[in-house]
């Protein structure tokens, strides 16, 4: 079967597996591509040489991860296979939580929270509510936690605008989460009525 042949809905969802299981091991070590140049170009000489390699390592396997679902996602006919679909969306969460955790602890700087949105928004283009609902509480748990483990680097500076700098990082991290959700929510619903309307449930 070519992808002339494929639904709309099954040629999305192929485009989108491959796309998310390589973004976003790419994007893992990018990041950490990034860590090791500016410590050897001397910007971030304190980070743990040791947790740094480890971290790398970690990306590297990460993208050979990535190229295994890839390789083996798709069945003759040239649709992502079902329980490849599943495990892959889930693996790819895993990788974006432990990443962000990652760099939360070895690459801690106070505006990083701000980017804990990227970290979730790739999901959303499954229109999976339970991906993107398990992905945004294990971010935001993530964060709270870092912040309790790690606050003296990751929290705002305690002055007279620390409390209004808190909940300032809070609300916008609830709101941008909720956004996503919502999206993904109707999103999925839309794409649940639409195969319902062409004959395919």
């Amino acid at each position: 079967m070519n992808e002339d042949e494929l639904t709309v809905l099954d040629a999305y969802t192929k485009r989108v597996y491959k796309i998310i299981m390589l973004i976003i091991p790419f994007s893992c070590l990018a990041a950490s591509t990034t860590v090791t140049s500016l410590h050897y170009l001397g910007y971030y000489d304190q980070i743990n040489e040791f947790w740094m390699w480890a971290f790398d390592i970690m990306d590297v396997l990460f993208l050979i991860l990535g190229f295994f679902f890839i390789k083996n996602g798709f069945d003759e006919d040239g649709l992502v296979k079902k329980n490849m679909l599943v495990w892959g969306k889930y693996t790819a969460a895993m990788i974006a939580i432990v990443q962000w955790n990652a760099i939360s602890y070895i690459w801690p700087f106070r505006d990083f929270w701000a980017f804990c949105l990227l970290f979730t928004l790739g999901e959303a283009f499954f229109f999976d509510i339970k991906l993107v609902n398990f992905t945004s509480a294990g971010l935001l748990i993530s964060t709270f936690v870092s912040w309790i483990i790690n606050g003296e680097y990751l929290l705002p500076v305690r002055d007279e605008y620390f409390f209004a700098n808190m909940t300032f990082r809070i609300i916008c991290l609830f709101m941008t989460m909720m956004c996503i959700n919502i999206i993904t929510f109707f999103g999925g619903k839309n794409s649940v009525r639409d195969r319902r309307s062409a004959g395919e449930l």
